[in-house]
């Protein structure tokens, strides 16, 4: 008789499975003990309480027990059954291990990643059977409910199996999914300072790796979704970390080669290129420009090739700084114009070139080019008060013959400081007064010829009127 029973416990469960959904009573959410709550998560026909409605196959185990308003006061235990319906009936009693709770009446846990993946998206039904203390079935249930295969995991890398990758400020690095799934969404996870954000735009998986380009500084994962629902999102084992480095912060500049700091370059001097900031180990500073041959290392370095030094102009010189400090060597680059600035020239003149002795003269500095207005400073080997005197235009007054045969030599400055090169005035000439005396007779008579001549005294040629 109790054969006979088992017998047709089963095949009753047989037909109700995978026949339409039958009413049974509300029963439980915690499944350990016969008095519980309303239930919350059901199977796809609200029979079993505890049987989800989907499953993922990454999810982890679930406890199923049956309704407690279906669980008559006299059952002594539940037998269960895991049954498929993919070109024939099938069991798969591995997939659900017993739980024996109070009273001996059984629960399961259901594994679902022990689910073959031939059975992914298909029914899968929970059948059981209630017996009494007389091992006789007493009772029969069923809910349905389905398994989906969850993303399988990837390597993720820099492509070339590193964790850590360094970049520089303004670079960006390639992250690599060493593959992806075609049914499949890719969201890249950003942490921050303990704060993690989740791309809002996944990648859809091509069933070939995935690259994601990154600029920030953070640690980086990679969830990857089911499309649809359930989602099944697992997440991938690897963690890159992404480090920036700053890049250095170039700011050249100029200055004459005597070490003043500024303008103005004057035209035919040499001057330095240097980095405004202090020299820094590590730091690689390469100059390139007009003058220089090829690049030229050095925190500090002079410009001195005439065809740059003696032509006024804007000249472009560009500084690259190399971090060596770090993998990258980040670098980065800045320019700086100097301009040469023409010197003043002169052109000194005597007003007139020759003179007598008291006389005046003039002394023009006839000063050109540069940037007005303009300083002068004038020489002379014989009289040293002419350095003091700041003025286009000299006059000596009264001249002597001491003054015969000087050189007056002028240096002009212009308004940027710039000098023209010492210029000298033509040889001064001065020429002494002739003194004339005239001798001859005083008396002569009437008729008589009287000869009278002219002494003169001085230097130079004569015209006697």
């Amino acid at each position: 008789m109790k054969r006979f029973l088992l017998s047709f416990v089963f095949l009753l469960t047989i037909l109700f499975a995978f026949s339409g959904p039958e009413a049974y009573a509300q029963g439980r959410e915690g499944g350990k003990e016969l008095n519980f709550n309303p239930p919350v998560l059901k199977g796809i026909h609200s029979l079993i309480d505890e049987v989800e409605p989907n499953y993922c196959s990454q999810g982890g185990s679930d406890e199923i027990y049956v309704n407690a308003g279906s669980v008559p006061s006299n059952a002594s235990y539940i037998e269960w059954n895991v049954l498929t319906n993919v070109g024939s009936t099938a069991e798969h009693p591995t997939w659900i291990e017993e739980i024996v709770v109070t009273g001996d009446v059984n629960g399961i846990m259901f594994f679902p990643d022990r689910v073959d993946s031939e059975y992914y998206g298909s029914v899968i039904r929970f059948t059981y059977t209630i017996y009494d203390t007389n091992d006789g079935p007493i009772a029969v249930g069923y809910d349905d409910t389905y398994v989906w295969k969850s993303p399988d995991k990837f390597s993720f890398d820099d492509g070339a199996g590193n964790s850590v990758v360094e970049i520089c400020e303004g670079e960006s690095a390639d992250l690599v999914l060493g593959n992806s799934e075609s049914t499949y969404q890719y969201y890249l996870h950003t942490t921050i300072g303990g704060t993690t954000t989740i791309s809002d735009f996944p990648v859809g998986g091509t069933g070939n790796p995935l690259v994601f380009t990154v600029t920030q500084e953070a640690e980086y994962a990679i969830e990857a979704r089911r499309g649809g629902s359930p989602t099944c999102s697992v997440m991938m084992d690897d963690v890159v970390n992404v480090i920036v480095n700053p890049n250095p912060t170039p700011n050249p500049d100029y200055r004459p080669a005597s070490g003043t700091s500024g303008d103005p370059i004057c035209q035919g001097l040499p001057f330095e290129l240097f980095d405004s900031a202090p020299e820094t180990s590590g730091y690689v500073y390469n100059w390139t420009g007009p003058g220089l041959s090829g690049t030229v290392t050095g925190h500090t370095i002079t410009v001195s090739d005439p065809a740059v030094l003696t032509v006024p102009g804007n000249y472009e010189y560009t500084l690259e700084i190399e971090d060596t400090n770090n993998p990258t060597n980040c670098t980065a680059s800045a320019t700086v114009t100097v301009t040469i600035d023409d010197n003043p020239t002169a052109a000194p003149s005597l007003n007139p070139t020759a003179v007598c002795e008291g006389s005046p003269v003039d002394i023009n500095a006839n000063a050109s080019g540069g940037a007005t207005p303009y300083s002068y400073t004038w020489s002379t080997a014989d009289n040293p008060s002419f350095s003091t005197v700041d003025q286009p235009t000299i006059t000596i007054a009264s001249t002597s013959l001491d003054d015969d045969g000087d050189v007056y030599t002028v240096v002009v400055t212009d308004a940027l400081g710039c000098q023209s090169a010492a210029a000298d005035a033509p040889v001064l000439v001065v020429n002494d007064v002739p003194e004339v005396t005239i001798s001859g007779p005083t008396e002569v008579c009437e008729g008589n010829p009287a000869n009278y001549t002219a002494n003169v005294t001085g230097s130079g040629t004569y015209n006697y009127q």
